[in-house]
């Protein structure tokens, strides 16, 4: 049994004595015992996606064959120097970001100034034939497309741009050289080829070798043709599939969220901030979908440091906080859907020093929490619109920082939280919806200073970020590849720095803005340009101040 599993969904010792609060009998036991050897089962398929496998696992049969692609020659995969996450296509040609004009995936490979570009191909599924694709040269150099079988099976191509001397007819034999590396001076700097895969059904995968600028040998892998994933960009399922994430350094000042957002029934986004006295502070779009807000309205009269923000099943806004006086949870709920007016102030126990929200499938609010000493919580709401709570077990007894919840796209939710020792980013993933049961701890390389996340409308998870000190707090984007999959693209930058705190949510025509408050307490905004993109329009500066 891992050992998340012995340790993990302990009910922690800071609870007080209140009926309400604490987890019945029946549902400690099947916290801490599961009970057939289905939910193991269940647990092992979650564990495969928690360790960044993919959920389109390629598997050969005499139907579906694969073809591995190799590096043409021995030389740097991804770009000339080595570089340090998170990539984009300007500083190197990673597959998760680079452009690509023909396959599902492409990257530049680097080797001297006329070193011979071999075709390397291998299959243990039958044997290979090749044919040629006819494409017109571009600007930039001469290009060559090869399209490649396995027992007969066409399985995709392979387009190589950029050489000299580049073969285009003729028989083709696997080995032979099909062009020149050659410095075209106008291409990306360096003597380099560039290759892009494309399959002939599904989407190609590239072989995440590490670090761009990682030297490989000839016909080391660098892709398959023939895989059944089911978007472009995603790495292969027993490559690093999960991104790394921005360099580790010194954690940045994001302990505390001071800033959370969450959707009206309505469609208009809900703003929730801690302001500079440390009260509760909120204001709500006017219009669905538009840049024009109400004003800032105060719902606490002080002490609050961490706060966040869901929609329960009926409709209505709850906002939950952190004080900095005992350290206990608070909550207001909307009186109805859509209105400026809440419910009287709530409060249950718990040492608490973050928290975070998201819905279950069934409509019952989770709760997520960093305790006092850095250990992970959770709590459910026992019934839809209940305001009754089944009571905080632990999911982990590490050193959280911030933390974030997104649901899936199969109703599961997907927990992630940064640690304070390094930044690093951790998640678990539910076995099933709407359950406390939770598949082992994962990791995600690489670190952030604060995390959260939200839902596109194709169901994709978008996470944020705001990077640590050596990347000076900048806001960072990362968009699951697939729904409920366990493939992510690159992080990419949004935002140039200062960065404090930060928070997402959907607009009512499913394009994601993202809030964040910078160093002097002022509130920036982004958002995306066509729901389930990566472009954002130009920021937006939000009136007001609050805790930076």
């Amino acid at each position: 049994m891992p050992e998340a599993f012995k340790e993990g969904w302990l009910k922690p010792p800071l609870l007080l004595n209140n009926p309400k609060l604490h987890r019945p009998p029946e549902r400690q036991v099947r916290a801490l015992f599961p009970r057939s050897f289905t939910f193991l089962l269940l647990m092992v398929s979650s564990f495969l996606i928690l360790t960044g496998e993919k959920s389109s696992i390629s598997i050969a049969s005499a139907t579906n064959p694969l073809a591995t692609v190799g590096m043409p020659f021995t030389g740097k995969w991804a770009y000339n120097v080595n570089v340090d996450p998170p990539y984009t296509d300007l500083n190197s040609s990673h597959p998760s970001v680079h452009a690509k004009y023909y396959g599902d995936w492409a990257t530049d490979v680097y080797a001297a100034d006329g070193t011979a570009v071999k075709l390397k191909v291998s299959s243990s599924d039958g044997p290979l034939s090749f044919y040629w694709i006819a494409r017109p040269n571009g600007t930039c150099g001469q290009r060559t497309v090869i399209g490649v079988k396995v027992n007969g099976i066409d399985v995709g191509s392979i387009y190589y741009e950029h050489l000299n001397g580049a073969v285009t007819s003729g028989n083709i034999t696997n080995g032979m050289t099909v062009g020149y590396v050659h410095d075209w001076q106008g291409c990306n700097p360096g003597p380099h080829v560039h290759i892009e895969l494309r399959n002939t059904s599904n989407y190609s995968c590239y072989t995440d070798n590490g670090k761009p600028g990682v030297t490989l040998s000839a016909g080391d892998s660098i892709g398959l043709l023939g895989s059944s994933n089911t978007a472009a960009r995603q790495a292969c399922a027993d490559s690093l599939s999960m991104p790394p994430g921005p360099p580790p350094a010194v954690p940045g000042p994001g302990l505390h969220s001071f800033i959370a957002s969450a959707t009206n029934l309505d469609g208009t986004i809900e703003l929730f901030g801690i302001g500079l006295n440390s009260d509760v502070e909120f204001r709500r779009q006017t219009t669905p979908n538009t840049d024009s807000w109400g004003g800032w309205q105060v719902l606490q009269g002080g002490n609050a440091r961490s706060i966040t923000a869901t929609h329960m099943a009926d409709g209505r806004i709850v906002v939950f906080f952190i004080s900095s006086s005992d350290s206990h949870p608070r909550y207001y709920m909307q009186t109805a859907p859509n209105v400026d007016n809440w419910t009287p102030m709530a409060v249950f126990p718990g040492g608490l020093k973050v928290i975070s929200s998201a819905i279950n499938a069934d409509g019952t609010i989770e709760l997520f929490a960093v305790g006092l000493a850095g250990e992970l919580y959770a709590d459910r709401e026992l019934a839809p619109n209940a305001d009754s709570w089944g009571g905080w077990y632990q999911l982990q007894g590490g050193t959280g920082a911030t933390v974030t919840a997104s649901r899936m796209s199969d109703g599961r939710l997907l927990a992630m939280f940064s640690t304070s020792d390094d930044g690093s980013l951790h998640y678990y993933l539910q076995g099933s919806p709407s359950v406390d049961n939770w598949g082992p701890m994962a990791v995600f390389t690489g670190g952030l200073s604060a995390v959260t996340s939200a839902v596109n409308l194709d169901g994709t998870i978008e996470l944020f970020g705001i990077g640590l000190n050596t990347s000076n707090y900048t806001v960072y984007g990362m968009r699951q590849s697939a729904p409920s999959s366990g493939a992510w693209n690159g992080w990419y930058p949004i935002q140039g720095g200062n960065a404090m705190s930060i928070t997402a949510a959907p607009n009512k025509d499913g394009r994601l803005t993202v809030f964040f408050i910078v160093d002097d307490g002022t509130i920036h905004y982004y958002t995306q340009g066509a729901p389930n993109v990566d472009n954002w329009t130009a920021m937006q500066v939000m009136s007001g101040q609050l805790h930076p």
